[in-house]
């Protein structure tokens, strides 16, 4: 469930690299291998050094999941917290622990640790015909790494949709030619299971109530909260 929540949070990862040496898990990991190409399980003889070398050498589309190392393949043990450590100063992608046990501060049960590494693999369109705002929303996006594609109403998104892969929608509520509303619940006709986030002059009321109904995730006041954004697009249905 952890890689399928894993894939589900970046569906456009090129590789998903898992780290273990506890036998159930190589084991579980290896039977996914067998039937998703994208999974890559640490080899049991590789060294510490080569585990990072390869931490190293991930595509950018990558991600980690960290399940405790607490020997490598010739022998050498180390403190799986201190390995998980360096994995994280070294890792340039997405860093995953499912390993409840190491109680790591701000971890359950495998939450994300690097949303802002998350949060630079993100394709976003972002839907808002007024042009200030565009360019500072726009600015905030890009600040944090993401790839960012501008429509100027609904119906310029969903035509975008028909030639592009987005890992969410941020979309303003009042658009001319297509709304919010409109846009929301037509990706959800068409099968778009990702987030869709609106943007609203207030997160409570009319307008919020009837844009989550048409199957938007979650609402932001305007101005975006960059911090508050980055949470909600980070955060998946499964809680990582």
């Amino acid at each position: 469930r952890h890689i399928r929540d894993v894939k589900k949070l970046l569906p456009n990862i090129q590789q998903h690299l898992v780290i273990s040496s506890l036998p159930i898990i190589q084991q579980e990991a290896a039977e996914v291998a067998k039937q998703d190409s994208h999974i890559k399980l640490l080899t049991e003889n590789s060294s510490y050094l080569e585990m990072f070398e390869q931490i190293e050498a991930l595509p950018r589309n990558s991600a980690i999941t960290y399940a405790v190392m607490h020997r490598d393949g010739v022998g050498e043990a180390r403190n799986p917290r201190v390995v998980l450590e360096e994995i994280l100063q070294r890792a340039k992608v997405p860093v995953f622990v499912n390993h409840s046990t190491l109680l790591i501060t701000g971890v359950v049960g495998g939450h994300t640790l690097d949303t802002d590494k998350v949060a630079k693999l993100m394709r976003v369109l972002y839907a808002e015909d007024q042009k200030t705002l565009q360019m500072l929303t726009t600015a905030l996006l890009k600040k944090q790494g993401a790839q960012v594609v501008v429509a100027n109403d609904g119906s310029e998104a969903l035509a975008l949709f028909e030639t592009q892969d987005f890992d969410f929608v941020l979309t303003d509520i009042m658009m001319p030619n297509l709304d919010g509303y409109g846009l929301t619940q037509a990706l959800r006709e068409t099968g778009y299971r990702n987030k869709i986030i609106g943007l609203t002059a207030a997160t409570i009321g009319l307008q919020t109530d009837q844009l989550l109904a048409a199957g938007a995730d979650a609402t932001l006041s305007k101005p975006v909260d960059i911090n508050k954004l980055v949470g909600l697009v980070t955060a998946t249905a499964h809680s990582l």
